[in-house]
């Protein structure tokens, strides 16, 4: 047995008493200030981040793309190097090698300087004092560790 409501008024408060209670079912908790989850690994990487206009960041447990260590292209091959290994990161955004992406200079703690070209979109997540951070690699100057 089917119930239609075709009286005008009736409908109209079933309506609204619905449209409120579907607004009324929020997905957080109410607390504005909670932290964003961003994805940083468990290995703390300490490291400065420099931005385009010279801004430096200390910060700590710091990921590229979620990861703890940097992929790009070297020559025809991907390269993978992990964070241990590396020094310091120099990019360099003018100087792309492909339209997607951004030529980075890696300088590894062995003294070994090797160049990579890295998709400009990806981006580095950290932590710092003041909250966390995320910023496109296409943004940043330098990584220091």
């Amino acid at each position: 047995m089917k119930v239609r409501y075709k009286h005008p008024v009736v409908q109209l408060v079933i309506f609204f008493s619905l449209v409120f209670f579907l607004l009324g079912m929020g997905g957080g908790d109410g607390n504005s200030s909670a932290e964003v989850n961003l994805p940083l690994p468990e290995k703390n990487f300490p490291v400065v981040l420099t931005d385009n206009q010279g801004v430096k960041t200390q910060t700590t447990r710091m990921s590229w793309e979620g990861k703890n260590y940097l992929q790009g292209k070297y020559g025809n091959a991907k390269v993978t190097v992990p964070f241990a290994k590396i020094q310091q990161v120099r990019l360099f955004p003018g100087k792309d090698m492909q339209s997607n992406a951004i030529l980075t200079e890696i300088q590894l703690k062995t003294g070994k300087t090797i160049k990579l070209a890295v998709d400009r979109t990806t981006k580095v997540y950290a932590d710092t004092d003041f909250g966390q951070l995320e910023i496109f690699v296409k943004d940043l100057k330098s990584v220091d560790f």
